[in-house]
């Protein structure tokens, strides 16, 4: 049997340095390949030198290890800087995964991570789909993302990272505590006890639930179909939920936004569509999230809806519906990055061409 080959995401934070000396001591006893891969955005003047530090202190304990820097910092736009870094990050990691026969990259999220990004969907009104939390594992850029470490507490890992690298290796990344964004402002105010709140334990026991439902429906929306695919009036009578997974799918996939259409609206067009399924009942073609929505005959006879991008009027193509819509409040030129729909086990995002982010591995 081939030996696993990890590799785990390290910014040199407690809880990353937790998870890389908990994977260790599980390569050892299963006699998996780990490598430690550290990405340097190169948005702070001293990351080069941070990341490199945190490279030798792995190395020190006999962990392979990469700093992946991105070359391109400049072309991030302020209003989404997190938000496109996160992306940048995710797509540096997937190349050097492909590069170095990775199976599986492993995240360092642990239940205080799980508590906040709750408390953060459930004040944004996200509803079901946002409530499932985040997904334990993620397929993104053609590499498998896990997140092992979800139920367990922050204290745990900080006090097994100061044990195994000492208490003078960790990072604290200085953007966590940032009061300008939702995770920084909860972290002033509760620390990293957020979790610890009678009212975020019962969040953390519904999200599991929900989790396993979203699972459900997600395997049930890969069944429909490729893209062209109509959506069935069998499907839509038997697996409402999937079919409306399945047209947020395609509306982002097809105008680029990254949420086109929220899933309670996706289920409220699907509920609506299952009303008109009678051959004598029909209200025609519909608008929604910048896709069109328009009732076909299948060869049996059967009444189905394909979906297409809307027509819009030329001037307002190059505001709506350019390829890179989304790209451009996040990157300064989306046009140098290639877009496509990745299906993962949360929900499908978008896959940015690896190829345009210089990396550099050693």
């Amino acid at each position: 049997m081939t030996a696993p080959r990890v590799g785990i995401a390290v910014s040199g934070g407690p809880d990353s340095l937790g998870l890389a000396a908990l994977a260790q001591a599980w390569a050892v006893k299963n006699g998996a390949v780990l490598h430690a891969l550290i990405v340097d955005h190169g948005l702070r003047a001293e990351s080069g030198s941070e990341a490199g530090e945190v490279q030798q202190r792995l190395l020190a304990h006999g962990v392979p290890t990469s700093v992946l820097t991105w070359h391109r910092p400049d072309q991030l736009n302020l209003n989404g800087k997190q938000r496109a870094a996160r992306w940048a990050r995710y797509a540096l990691m997937a190349d050097a995964a492909q590069r170095l026969s990775l199976d599986r990259v492993w995240l360092g999220h642990t239940l205080e991570d799980q508590a906040e990004t709750l408390w953060m969907r459930w004040l944004a009104s996200s509803g079901l789909w946002g409530l499932a939390g985040l997904s334990a594992q993620i397929q993104l850029f053609g590499t498998l993302y896990e997140r092992p470490l979800l139920g367990l507490p922050h204290a745990d890992l900080r006090q097994l990272a100061e044990k195994t690298f000492g208490i003078d290796a960790i990072v604290d990344d200085p953007t966590n505590r940032d009061k300008a964004t939702w995770r920084g402002r909860a972290r002033s105010c509760y620390g990293r006890g957020l979790r610890q709140l009678p009212d975020t334990q019962g969040l953390i026991a519904t999200s599991v639930q929900i989790a396993q439902w979203r699972r459900f429906v997600e395997a049930k929306a890969l069944s429909i179909g490729a893209d062209a695919t109509p959506l069935s009036a069998d499907n839509i009578q038997q697996y409402p939920a999937a079919c409306a997974v399945w047209l947020c799918w395609q509306s982002q996939n097809m105008t680029q936004r990254e949420f086109a259409i929220s899933f309670d609206d996706a289920l409220g067009l699907v509920h609506a569509l299952a009303a008109e399924i009678e051959p004598a009942v029909s209200r025609g073609s519909r608008t929604i999230g910048g896709v069109l929505v328009k009732p076909v005959r299948q060869p049996s006879g059967q009444k189905a809806w394909q979906v297409c991008p809307e027509d819009v009027p030329p001037r307002r193509q190059l505001s709506a519906h350019n390829p890179g819509y989304f790209w451009q409040r996040l990157f300064k030129d989306p046009s140098a990055l290639l877009v496509k729909q990745a299906y993962t086990s949360q929900r499908p995002l978008f896959t940015i061409a690896t190829s345009s982010f210089a990396t550099t591995l050693d």
